[in-house]
């Protein structure tokens, strides 16, 4: 089985024991389910030939995780304040894709605590929470907060960010070496500061909650979820990898390996590990066998950042 890799998606199955994640690739056209092929022999070749996630023009260089530079510099997708949502500037009319913004930005999201490499707050549009959990290699997971806007959950991030991370190791993830707290706690800990911020910030004290301007209305909107429950989250994974990041390019053209696990966005290998959002990017061609005697081969061969 082989051809071109044009991306993933994944798919949870409800358990007794929480969500077990399945992971499907489109190789070639074909969508194949990737937990089958576990301790299966992988070949991952360098094509040389990349293209943009949006307008699909080929590329030497890509921008923001797959994009050519004139998307890159005209997308609102592409801007600073989709990974930094408390800058969101829609209501300021400098959006540059409205359009784009009414559907992605001005909807309900849910601002949520993670078990992921450690405990972390993130946010993420309603109804796509798992999808989101999963992406992150989040072993366990739960909604702390619901609000009109991406706006508002993102200045809702920002003030918990001042006691809870929002970043992901992606080193202890991939090792197994996470830490994890009960979740249900830490948002009782929580839950009454943010209580009392909030309220202030419906009596016009825009201070208390973050440094940018929330419209009372909006505030009004944001309903904290002091009942919802836990959810855990198991990953297709027979052995961890090290920390070692493995890279294709023109110089470093295949790498064969042993699938030994999916965690996150990450393939796990017995030398280190391929994000699959950035092998969509750069182009690769996937083939899949028989296993490979001694685990990998031709690692000295790959170009290895840890």
């Amino acid at each position: 089985m082989n051809g071109h890799f044009a991306g993933f998606k994944t798919h949870c199955e409800t358990t007794q024991a929480g969500l077990e994640v399945v992971y499907f690739a489109d190789i070639g056209g074909v969508e194949v389910c990737l937990n089958e092929f576990l301790e299966f022999g992988f070949t991952i070749s360098y094509t040389g030939v990349a293209h943009c996630r949006h307008c699909s023009v080929y590329l030497r260089k890509t921008y923001a995780g797959g994009y050519c530079f004139d998307c890159f510099s005209t997308l609102a997708r592409c801007d600073l304040c989709v990974v930094s949502p408390d800058r969101c500037h829609f209501h300021l009319g400098t959006c540059r894709e409205p359009s784009w913004g009414e559907d992605f930005c001005m909807q309900p999201h849910v601002v949520y605590l993670a078990n992921t490499s450690g405990p972390k707050v993130g946010i993420t549009r309603a109804g796509r929470e798992h999808k989101r959990w999963m992406d992150q290699g989040a072993s366990s997971a739960l909604r702390f907060a619901q609000t009109p806007t991406r706006r508002a959950a993102g200045m809702l991030e920002a003030y918990l960010k001042r006691y809870v991370s929002d970043r992901t190791d992606w080193r202890s993830l991939v090792t197994g070496s996470c830490k994890t707290i009960d979740l249900t706690e830490l948002r009782r800990q929580l839950m009454s500061s943010t209580s009392e911020s909030l309220e202030r910030v419906r009596q016009g004290q825009v201070e208390a909650l973050t440094q940018g301007f929330l419209p009372v209305q909006e505030s009004n909107e944001i309903r904290l979820l002091k009942d919802a429950h836990s959810t855990l989250i198991r990953y297709p994974v027979k052995a961890n990898s090290p920390a070692v990041r493995l890279k294709l390019s023109a110089s470093n053209i295949e790498f064969r390996g042993n699938l030994t696990g999916i965690v996150g966005q990450y393939l796990l290998f017995p030398s280190g590990v391929f994000s699959l959002s950035e092998l969509v990017s750069i182009g690769v061609n996937f083939t899949i066998g028989s296993p490979f005697e001694g685990g990998s081969l031709d690692d000295e061969q790959m170009s290895l950042f840890s």
